[in-house]
C-alpha cells in the first residue's frame, strides 16, 4: 500500500525531494486513515453473536 502511495507522490509534478515529500505525506494519512475507519467500521456492520440464539 505504501509503494503504491510513494510512487503516486512521485508521479505528481515537481522535481525536488522537498516537494516530492511534502505531496506524499498527505496521501500515506490518507491511506492510513482509510485502512482505520474500514477496521472500525467492519466491526460495526458484524453482529455479535449471543448465546441464547433460538433454534
Amino acid at each position: 500500500g505504501y509503494l503504491i502511495v510513494t510512487v503516486i507522490g512521485v508521479a505528481l509534478p515537481g522535481v525536488d525531494p522537498i516537494t516530492t515529500v511534502i505531496e506524499t505525506i498527505p496521501l500515506a494519512i490518507l491511506f492510513e486513515t482509510s485502512i482505520w475507519l474500514s477496521v472500525i467500521f467492519e466491526k460495526r456492520w458484524h453482529p455479535v453473536a449471543t448465546a441464547a440464539t433460538p433454534a
